[in-house]
Formats: C-alpha cells, sequence, structure tokens
C-alpha cells in the first residue's frame, strides 16, 4: 500500500514503482519491455508473448545458387574455333570467320539439337577456301546418323579438306581421320542412331573417338597447308567428290587445335568417359 500508514519497505517499493511508470510514459512502452495491446487484443494477461517477425521470403522459396551457365556451342569469341554448323535450316558458319557454305539438293530435318541437314546421295555442302582451314592441329567433331552404312571399300564423307585433312565413316562402322597420317578406328557406328565422333591432331598424334570415348590413336605428322578447294560436309573434296554420307548430319564443328580427351567426353554429353 502506499497510504499515509505504510511501512518504509512499502513506501520505498511505491517509489521505485512510480520511478518506472514515470520512465516508461517518458521512454515510451518499449522502454519497459512490453508493448501496448492492440484494440482487438482481448486475451489479458495469461496471453502469449508476441511472436517476432518471420524473416521476409522473396520469391517462391528459399534461394538457391545459380545455375551454372550452359557453354555456347558456336562460341564466336572462342579464337580456336575455325568453322561451326548447327544446321538450323541454313548453312552458316557461328564462327568468327563466317566459313558460311553453299549446297545442292539439301533439306532438313530433327536433328540431335534443332535441326539437322539430311544428305543424300546428290548433296553437295561445299565451303569456300579459306586461310582460316590451315592449322597446324586440329579437332573434328559431329553428330552423326546414317541411314546406311558403307560396304567394302566405300566411304562417306564427314568432314574434308582435300590434301589436308578429312573424315570418313567406312564398313562395318568404322572411322578413319586423315591428317598427316591416316588412323582407322573400330567405332561399330549403327546406322539411324545418333552417334557424337571426333578426331584430333595434337603434337603429331591422331586420335578417334566414338561417343565421348578414345577408341584408337596412332601417329601422325605435320599437316599440310595451301588447299585451294576449301572443305565439303557430308562428303568428299573437293566439290563434287562423292561419298556422301547418306543420313544426318549435325553439329559440325571444326577447331584449330586438339581437344583434349576431357573436353570430347563433355562434347558428347558425358562425364565419366
Amino acid at each position: 500500500m502506499c497510504g499515509p500508514r505504510a511501512r518504509k519497505l512499502d513506501i520505498l517499493v511505491c517509489v521505485s514503482a512510480r520511478v518506472s511508470a514515470i520512465t516508461c510514459f517518458v521512454l515510451g512502452s518499449s522502454a519497459c519491455g512490453f508493448a501496448p495491446h492492440s484494440a482487438a487484443d482481448t486475451t489479458g494477461d495469461d496471453a502469449a508473448p508476441p511472436q517476432l517477425d518471420a524473416p521476409a521470403v522473396i520469391g517462391d522459396g528459399p534461394a538457391q545458387m545459380d545455375a551454372p551457365p550452359q557453354a555456347v556451342y558456336c562460341d564466336a569469341t572462342d579464337t580456336q574455333l575455325v568453322a561451326c554448323y548447327r544446321f538450323e535450316n541454313n548453312l552458316t558458319d557461328e564462327s568468327s570467320h563466317h566459313n558460311n557454305g553453299t549446297t545442292t539438293a539439301v533439306s532438313y530435318a530433327a536433328g540431335k539439337a534443332g535441326q539437322a541437314l539430311f544428305v543424300g546421295t546428290t548433296t553437295g555442302i561445299d565451303i569456300a577456301d579459306s586461310a582460316s582451314f590451315d592449322v597446324a592441329d586440329l579437332t573434328i567433331e559431329a553428330w552423326i546418323s546414317p541411314s546406311v552404312i558403307p560396304t567394302g571399300t566405300n566411304r562417306a564423307g564427314i568432314l574434308d579438306c582435300d590434301g589436308q585433312y578429312g573424315f570418313f565413316l567406312y564398313a562395318n562402322g568404322d572411322l578413319t581421320c586423315t591428317a598427316a597420317g591416316s588412323v582407322t578406328a573400330q567405332a561399330n557406328i549403327q546406322p539411324n542412331h545418333w552417334t557424337h565422333v571426333a578426331c584430333t591432331h595434337a603434337n603429331g598424334t591422331i586420335s578417334i573417338y566414338a561417343d565421348g570415348e578414345l577408341i584408337n590413336s596412332g601417329g601422325g605428322g605435320t599437316l599440310a597447308t595451301g588447299g585451294t578447294t576449301g572443305i565439303t560436309l557430308g562428303g568428299n573434296n573437293p566439290p563434287g567428290g562423292g561419298n556422301p554420307l547418306n543420313g544426318l548430319l549435325d553439329q559440325v564443328r571444326l577447331f584449330g587445335v586438339g581437344r583434349t580427351a576431357a573436353q570430347i567426353c563433355a562434347d558428347a554429353g558425358k562425364t565419366d568417359c
């Protein structure tokens, strides 16, 4: 009690309470560790203590790490890329060299990625000669789905630069890469089935890959330069040289460097070659 008959101890308590009340009035209710009830709060002193606001959530859920950007297939900023063809209803070279092609009897169909080039028995896909084709090392890679596999001594061209380098499909699904030497590999290419194929020339060694796997390698030499007949895709160079692929050709790239086994594996869409 705080009246005139209060004991000394009661008086001290009353004074303390009044000082606290004055402090709360001056500084606001938050200074005393409580918040005033809202008009709708009728729960009394036994109500649960106020809850802290939940942290704001932006978007539909917890923040996610950004996915790594996908590599650009035809990267025009890559100085090692000589030519790159995706065959999206055209023969545009998307490298910085702009080695665009000319065609005869060409059609397009659903490919490994987007559209693909259909190479028939009378198809010709030729690219005019360019100094960019004169390379010291190289990588030729493509996705192929031949309608038929050559028989006997016949062959089907993937990419050919006459007198300098070439990549061909032979009987039994074998692959041969010619680059200052010649190497053949038993790739077991099947008809009407997409296979990633690649050949490289690096430091005098020719290597052949199928679906990202190294299947054979052998000695090469110094690559010739100074060709004048350009490049033929899906056939033999010079233009009109025959040996058509007879099937689908997609995602053709020519590099002026021998790509590594790990890079070829990744190009084939694998991580465990």
